[in-house]
């Protein structure tokens, strides 16, 4: 192989790492908005109280 091709090869090499990084850094991004999206979905969910709730616990051996 001479160096142009390896150089091609190299460069080609460099690219495709750098696309692979910003695909992930997005993926990281869209990520973190969903989370956040979720916990203030979770955060605004009124969960009913009941009275009994919890009170009782069924054990089976």
């Amino acid at each position: 192989m001479d160096v142009a091709a390896a150089s091609i090869v190299m460069s080609q090499s460099k690219l495709q790492q750098q696309v692979g990084v910003q695909m992930m850094s997005k993926a990281k991004e869209q990520m973190a908005v969903q989370s956040e999206g979720l916990q203030k979905l979770m955060e605004s969910a009124e969960v009913p109280q009941h009275p009994n709730l919890g009170q009782q616990l069924d054990v089976k051996a």
